[in-house]
């Protein structure tokens, strides 16, 4: 999201002419010192009374021996009831941190919450195609700016997220070459066959060296909670047509067949494994969409990615969580898009 520049205007002054001071005044002369005058002298003072110097410092006498066990036993008491205190403080901090530390420790090892911990649920992947498609040479729907995100803060505030950090408009649109090269440049994974997955918008990237598809997208929106521990990101690409949009879909679920697993970090200080599968199909979902979609599992959080696709434009619903969501909570959130994408007015209907 590049800043609007800002002009300084300036402006030049010549100088005025050059003024040459007047010589320095001589200080005036000094006054004549007064003359000295004779003082008499003091008599000597009377002699004055001092006290005597005090008398020299005696060490003061030993405690009778009753009086140091008096000393001893109570030292000894308070050390006991300190060492009791201890126990008795240390035992419930570790009767309540003790469950708690655990907690935090798995939750930091396999996601915050228990996220990737909890079993993915499986089932038949979505359709490229969809049942009854929008077909048309050009373009199909009358509107294809921020409708089809349909979340608000109002929505996704029942999710735990109730803040929009990105509008629409808040990134100005851009092309599918500079999402690819994008994609291309910040991979730092081992398998290229998955590079198609780094991007936030419906753009096919592989490493091929050609940019297969041609589109214009933008990012509708980004919401979060407080923690930015879970999101959801809505990316948009408007094709030429419908025809274009069904191939992006197409290699989209080849892609996704072909990538199951990577690695990304650095390898000498510590890679993260990823795991990729395909993603069962959107219940509920319109006959006028297609949506082809993939799930990576690392040891933090997890990605539930979705692509629908309903004319010449395609929308993107990535759902991240470091386990705040579940997966039905990210199926509900990407079925929300589906049903207001399904209800933009096509131009011929």
């Amino acid at each position: 999201m590049g800043d609007a520049g800002s002009e300084q205007a300036s402006s030049w002054a010549a100088p005025g002419p050059r003024v040459i001071p007047p010589p320095p005044v001589a200080p005036p002369a000094p006054s004549p010192a007064p003359p000295a005058q004779w003082t008499p002298p003091l008599p000597p003072a009377p002699a004055q009374w001092a006290p005597p110097p005090p008398p020299p410092r005696v060490p003061p006498k030993g405690f009778p021996w009753w009086a140091w066990l008096l000393v001893a036993g109570g030292g000894l008491a308070l050390i006991g009831l300190i060492i009791w205190l201890a126990a008795m403080v240390s035992g419930a901090v570790s009767a309540v941190a003790g469950p708690l530390g655990s907690a935090f420790q798995d939750g930091f090892e396999e996601g915050y919450y228990g996220g990737p911990s909890d079993p993915l649920e499986t089932g038949a992947p979505g359709a490229q195609f969809a049942a009854e498609p929008v077909v048309c040479p050009g373009v199909c729907l009358t509107n294809t700016g921020a409708h089809f995100a349909a979340l608000t803060v109002a929505t996704t505030g029942r999710f735990g997220m109730s803040e929009q950090s990105m509008t629409d408009g808040d990134v100005p649109a851009f092309t599918s070459e500079t999402a690819f090269n994008d994609a291309l440049a910040s991979w730092s994974g081992n398998n290229r066959q998955c590079v198609f997955v780094n991007t936030w918008v419906p753009v096919f990237v592989s490493y091929d060296g050609a940019l297969s598809e041609r589109a214009t997208v933008d990012l509708l929106g980004q919401w979060s909670d407080a923690d930015a521990l879970s999101t959801v990101t809505v990316g948009t690409a408007v094709f030429p047509d419908s025809a274009a949009a069904e191939a992006h879909i197409g290699r989209t679920a080849d892609a996704i067949a072909g990538c199951d697993f990577y690695q990304v970090g650095d390898p000498e200080g510590g890679q993260v494994d990823v795991e990729v599968n395909p993603a069962p199909a959107v219940a509920n979902l319109h006959p006028t969409i297609a949506a082809v979609g993939w799930i990576e599992s690392g040891p933090y959080d997890r990605y539930y990615v979705t692509e629908l696709q309903r004319g010449e434009i395609v929308v993107r619903v990535t759902v991240q969580t470091y386990g705040g969501l579940t997966q039905p909570d990210a199926q509900l959130l990407t079925g929300m898009v589906a049903n207001r994408f399904a209800e933009e007015p096509l131009l011929h209907g």
